[in-house]
């Protein structure tokens, strides 16, 4: 007995993987700058300092460029994965979609691995960050 599946079971079941991952909220990942199809294993996201605002002179004066800084905040790309073992022999004998189930608890998984891997930059760009909410102070130790 055969434990290969053919391209076309393999493909089918990265598109419903896909399609399930997509379905739904984003998580964190709405929160923040995402770069896809990115070449190489590092991306360089451009930080831009803060400026401000000057008042507006005669027509055809001279502008007052703000000066803003540009720094390159680097980002190491890395594969995951999401496996998990199935018998697709026994599809007839149960009664829910495994395949589908599967496919969802696999997009699930890497939802929370890519929100993970958001509250860890966080935490390790702000460690002592609060904001005051009354009596208490809100810390990053809030959000995990």
């Amino acid at each position: 007995m055969s434990k290969h599946l053919s391209s076309s079971a393999i493909q089918q079941f990265d598109d419903e993987v896909k399609h399930a991952y997509q379905s739904g909220g984003q998580g964190l990942s709405e929160t923040v700058r995402v770069r896809n199809n990115v070449t190489g294993d590092t991306y360089n996201f451009r930080k831009m300092g803060a400026g401000a605002a000057t008042e507006r002179g005669p027509s055809q004066s001279d502008v007052t460029p703000m000066d803003v800084s540009h720094t390159l905040v680097p980002c190491t790309l890395t594969n995951w994965i999401a496996a998990e073992y199935t018998d697709i022999f026994d599809a007839a004998e149960v009664n829910i979609d495994e395949r589908s189930e599967l496919a969802s608890t696999i997009a699930n998984a890497m939802k929370r691995r890519k929100d993970q891997m958001i509250l860890d930059a966080l935490a390790a760009a702000t460690p002592a960050a609060t904001v005051a909410t009354g009596a208490a102070a809100f810390t990053v130790a809030h959000l995990t």
